[in-house]
């Protein structure tokens, strides 16, 4: 009888360590290096930046993805750029995505004001929700990101 109350109770004990832990499938978490982005129908993903040093170019990494129903033009520059040969661009048809990365669609950046390793503020742009702000990480080309190296002159 001892040995059944004592196991009943050491069941209710080690049982009610999860009563007061989150539920971890009910909050949203970011797994990928890159960070989301949401402007209305256009929603980002996994946006990152590749960069071998800090002051040369990089090459935005990342999917873009229109849910509206018309071709929207997305705008990416670092924050605080003062030309328009600082601002890389791509069209994205409604219903439809774009891979950004040196195999489908590169979009290079011609100078990263950050060092790989930190978090560089990146202006995206689009004609429905203006000018954002986000922090994106600088990662080197290496690993995963090995193929992903900007071109000899940027993208336009």
């Amino acid at each position: 009888m001892a040995a059944a109350t004592a196991a009943v109770a050491g069941s209710l004990v080690l049982g009610g360590c999860s009563m007061l832990s989150p539920v971890q499938t009910n909050s949203n978490v970011q797994t990928a290096d890159g960070v989301p982005v949401d402007l209305g129908s256009i929603q980002i993903r996994d946006l990152l930046i590749i960069a071998a040093d800090q002051g040369g170019p990089g090459v935005l990494v990342g999917q873009v993805v229109n849910q509206g129903t018309a071709t929207t033009k997305v705008d990416f520059a670092s924050a605080g750029a003062t030309s328009t040969s600082d601002v890389v661009s791509t069209d994205v048809p409604a219903n439809d995505s774009v891979t950004l990365s040196t195999s489908s669609t590169q979009l290079t950046l011609p100078s990263v004001s950050t060092a790989p390793g930190g978090l560089m503020s990146l202006q995206v742009h689009t004609a429905d929700h203006g000018v954002n702000t986000v922090q994106v990480p600088v990662l080197p080309p290496e690993g995963l990101y090995g193929g992903e190296s900007p071109t000899a002159s940027p993208s336009p």
